[in-house]
């Protein structure tokens, strides 16, 4: 493995933790190893890094627990399909139960539209939540750039009520947000039919909300 992906993978792991959590995954189990130490395991193999998160008892996390894969070896994105296929099939050891395991997959190589049709893919064919992240872009946390504005995932009462607000007697009828594509949609682990709420100030009214629906 590369000096400068080790690199990344050390500096990038308190984002990932922070995705998770935010996610409403439990991650405690992950906060005290050191940077000496994620080193040392990078360097062994990339299969020492995986993250295995449950369910927070209180959250609204979609599922029972995420799972953070790296795949930082090479690239992939040409057999991506094929890898991903992998990770549901029950005669591989380390297979995953697509209605109850949510996956994150770290890369080494540059974000590319096929990890994004693979997404997409996944979750129309199985409703499996699979998302990717190249390495070297989630050293900081996207969600706190000083240019994006706070975004929050709706939960459905929320939604409905947000609905009856705005005098909308569809979801379909806002504003969209293209799942796994838009950056802000993968951090909080967006799919389709998810509603967003997202605050950008205003000079007239202090604070402006505006909701988005993710769509494929």
């Amino acid at each position: 493995m590369q000096a400068e992906v080790l690199d990344l993978i050390v500096r990038s792991r308190p984002t990932i933790l922070e995705i998770l959590e935010n996610r409403g995954y439990d991650v405690d189990a992950y906060k005290g190893v050191s940077p000496e130490e994620i080193f040392t395991l990078a360097v062994g193999s990339q299969e020492h890094l995986k993250i295995t998160a449950p369910k927070k008892d209180d959250s609204e996390a979609p599922l029972d627990r995420a799972v953070v894969i790296y795949w930082v070896d090479g690239a992939v994105r040409h057999k991506v399909d094929k890898e991903v296929a992998k990770l549901w099939d029950a005669e591989n050891p380390e297979h995953y139960d697509h209605a109850h395991d949510e996956i994150v997959i770290i890369l080494s190589e540059p974000q590319h539209e096929i990890f994004h049709a693979a997404a997409a893919k996944q979750y129309a064919t199985n409703k499996a939540r699979v998302s990717f992240f190249q390495v070297k872009n989630i050293i900081t946390n996207p969600a706190r750039h000083v240019f994006v504005p706070p975004h929050r995932k709706l939960s459905a009462a929320e939604t409905t009520d947000i609905l009856k607000a705005l005098h909308a007697s569809s979801k379909s009828q806002l504003p969209h947000i293209k799942f796994h594509v838009d950056m802000m949609a993968r951090v909080l682990g967006l799919v389709p039919g998810d509603v967003v709420e997202i605050k950008r100030p205003s000079e007239t009214a202090g604070i402006y909300k505006y909701y988005r629906i993710c769509t494929a």
